[in-house]
């Protein structure tokens, strides 16, 4: 009886958990040749497989332009929350954070007068997330520690921009792929039970809406707006040399 309670309790919470995803900003395509670095600051939230998922990004970054080719760089740190994540009356599941990366490339495909066209791919990777609650199940000592391992997600998409004045403004589409594996560990008194399952993003599609105000010396304050599910919102101040 306590293997299943214990069986019945990782699979639910395995049922009902959710992956995550990266907000970092896109950022406009560039005219100008030369290396860029930038910090930004990101808000995420999104429904995965039913389930609500927040999370704050912090990150540096460097990018290079040459003919219109933008390959980036960043590096960065993210916490992950998800709202009642454990099930039931679990509560939610918290890890206040990990180191996260993304590499891409943009590249300028179009350009006439105040407008370009382009195309940007780019991955992500985080390290592992992890978490455990203890409670009572069905009169059991239960103790269960949930894991997300391998959390990635590849984004591509279109970006159409236009200058007006000291102001780059952009939108587009994208597509993206978000998931991972989430594993969870019930232990009891008497004995441990281990459950794993792949787990992917609800939404497939989205859009971006952005723009680059010049500050002047060469400073640059970008703000964007991702939309899936939830709205994201993110914020980047960069340096071009």
């Amino acid at each position: 009886m306590k293997r299943k309670i214990v069986f019945w309790a990782i699979l639910a919470v395995c049922a009902v958990f959710v992956g995550s995803a990266f907000a970092e900003t896109i950022g406009p395509l560039s005219s100008k040749d030369g290396l860029t670095l930038g910090v930004g600051y990101a808000t995420n939230s999104r429904v995965i497989q039913g389930k609500t998922f927040a999370s704050v990004q912090e990150y540096v970054g460097v990018e290079y332009v040459s003919k219109g080719w933008q390959p980036y760089l960043r590096l960065g740190y993210t916490d992950l929350k998800i709202k009642n994540g454990f099930g039931g009356t679990w509560g939610d599941f918290k890890d206040s954070g990990g180191v996260f990366g993304t590499v891409g490339l943009k590249k300028s495909l179009y350009k006439k007068d105040k407008w370009t066209i382009g195309a940007y791919g780019q991955v992500s990777l985080s390290q592992d997330f992890s978490d455990q609650e203890s409670g009572v199940d069905y009169g059991v000592p239960l103790t269960i520690e949930l894991k997300v391992k391998n959390h990635t997600e590849a984004k591509i998409g279109a970006l159409i921009q236009r200058a007006i004045g000291p102001v780059e403004a952009y939108v587009g589409p994208f597509y993206q792929w978000a998931g991972g594996t989430i594993e969870g560990v019930g232990t009891t008194p008497t004995e441990t039970n281990k459950r794993s399952l792949s787990i992917k993003a609800d939404d497939d599609f989205g859009g971006l809406a952005g723009a680059v105000i010049n500050l002047g010396k060469n400073f640059g304050l970008n703000v964007e707006v991702q939309q899936t599910s939830k709205t994201s919102i993110a914020t980047a101040l960069t340096y071009r040399f």
